[in-house]
């Protein structure tokens, strides 16, 4: 998934919180000591807090696991299906080779179709539910979730993940949970929403979704089936990791950055900075890799959200930054260095692009690398399209986020018509739709502008 993609949750949000209308517009081992945890009511529902997101990842490739996880999971081919499935998550590997998993084993059939949510791991920072979606009558499912939690400020609050996935039955599916300032609870709440997919174009999953939505939208695919379960997590699942505090300050392309923590824990590592104040530019993105004393490399995240942004309370553009990475619990390093080699930036003053949807050629200063296609006006809407080149590890990224402004400063909220790929060509194109737009100004807000690639990375010692 691109860590773009996850980031536009969260940028949407801080995006209510900006200051006013632009002028233009009217650590540790796996032995770590068990951590003190607050106290809890024996159960409770648990919800997403408001910068967490809920992340489907729809996987099919089956590949070899490592000697030392199939000895571990021998007497468990749940296990190690999932760990075979999941490989590319060096996190999820080690921690199911040191039985970090626990096991629910609960199951509910309705409609034809049956949910069981195998196993967990768990942490203090992120939660990766894995389960199954098995029927004798539909050959495809599709599946969507929702969390619920109890909030002691507000109650009962649901949060829906952000994507839905095609998968053929029985095949491990997980869902992953990060939270960013409290910990994870106790108990859960998960409702699964499985949809019999039999006429839907599995094998294209960028089709799919065109599709689904379409039919979302048009109330024509009705669900077939909703599981609720109850999960409870063992505490001492979560009672690992540490936190390492750092304070390293340093100039990256000019810009002033304090790497603030280090926080590893056996299914994450989080790393933690702060931008200056007086920075002209802010660091959307950030490349990194950490190794350890015997080169052991720990890149960023596979699963879940890959970045957290956070505005100052007078709002504006993010101050607080959280990066996601593979973690190295499990490794018993005793030194760990930390490279950044590449940066996306967001110039302070260019933080919405305005586009004259009539002319859009004249003077627009778009994302670098960058180009609009030709907007097209039908009935009451605007369809735009641009083409984006992708990051620097050939992911796809988007250029903008989902808001948007008029020229009078009213916000909306575009609607996503699909993310397609050329494969001969490089890049990938962005379609966005501007429903019931009836002016030709629209004030879009850029992902980043520029890119840094650095000729030597930033060190930057952990430990």
């Amino acid at each position: 998934m691109n860590p773009n993609l996850n980031r536009e949750h969260e940028y949407n949000k801080m995006l209510a919180e900006m200051a006013e209308t632009p002028p233009e517009m009217t650590q540790m081992s796996s032995k770590t000591k068990a951590r003190a945890r607050k106290h809890r009511f024996a159960r409770r529902l648990l919800a997403i807090p408001s910068t967490a997101l809920a992340l489907l990842l729809a996987l099919t490739a089956v590949v070899n696991i490592s000697p030392a996880a199939a000895h571990a999971l021998e007497g468990l081919p749940v296990l190690g299906q999932i760990a075979a499935a999941f490989n590319f998550s060096p996190t999820l590997q080690t921690a199911i080779e040191h039985d970090f998993a626990q096991h629910i084993g609960l199951e509910q059939t309705i409609g034809g179709i049956t949910a069981r949510i195998e196993y967990v791991i768990v942490d203090r920072w992120r939660l990766n539910i894995f389960y199954t979606l098995s029927s004798d009558v539909y050959d495809g499912i599709l599946s969507n979730t929702q969390i619920q939690w109890h909030d002691d400020d507000v109650g009962i609050r649901p949060t829906h993940s952000a994507n839905r996935a095609a998968h053929e039955i029985n095949e491990p599916r997980v869902l992953t949970i990060d939270f960013r300032d409290n910990d994870t609870p106790d108990v859960l709440i998960v409702e699964i929403q499985a949809t019999a997919a039999c006429d839907l174009p599995l094998a294209d999953s960028t089709l799919l979704m065109n599709e689904l939505a379409t039919r979302i939208d048009e109330n024509t695919l009705e669900i077939t089936a909703t599981f609720s379960f109850e999960l409870e997590i063992d505490p001492t699942f979560l009672a690992h990791g540490e936190t390492i505090v750092l304070d390293y300050e340093f100039v990256i392309d000019g810009q002033m950055i304090t790497l603030t923590t280090l926080d590893i824990y056996p299914s994450i590592m989080r790393v933690n900075f702060i931008a200056d104040p007086s920075n002209t530019a802010r660091a959307m993105e950030l490349d990194m890799y950490v190794v350890n004393e015997r080169g052991e490399v720990f890149g960023m995240s596979s699963m879940g959200l890959q970045a957290i942004l956070v505005v100052s309370p007078a709002g504006g553009l993010p101050t607080e930054m959280m990066f996601t990475m593979e973690s190295p619990f499990f490794y018993d390093s005793e030194h760990l260095t930390l490279y950044i080699q590449y940066v996306e930036w967001l110039d302070k003053d260019i933080q919405r692009l305005r586009i004259n949807l009539s002319d859009y050629t004249a003077n627009i200063q778009l994302p670098e690398g960058v180009v609009m296609l030709e907007p097209r006006r039908e009935g009451e809407d605007w369809y735009l399209a641009f083409e984006v080149p992708p990051t620097m590890s050939g992911n796809r990224r988007v250029a903008f986020f989902m808001t948007y402004f008029d020229e009078a400063g009213n916000r909306g909220t575009t609607t996503p018509s699909g993310f397609f790929g050329r494969p001969d060509r490089d890049y990938f194109v962005q379609h966005m739709i501007l429903r019931d737009f009836s002016g030709d100004i629209v004030y879009l807000v850029p992902t980043f502008t520029r890119t840094v690639q650095l000729d030597e990375p930033v060190a930057i010692p952990l430990r």
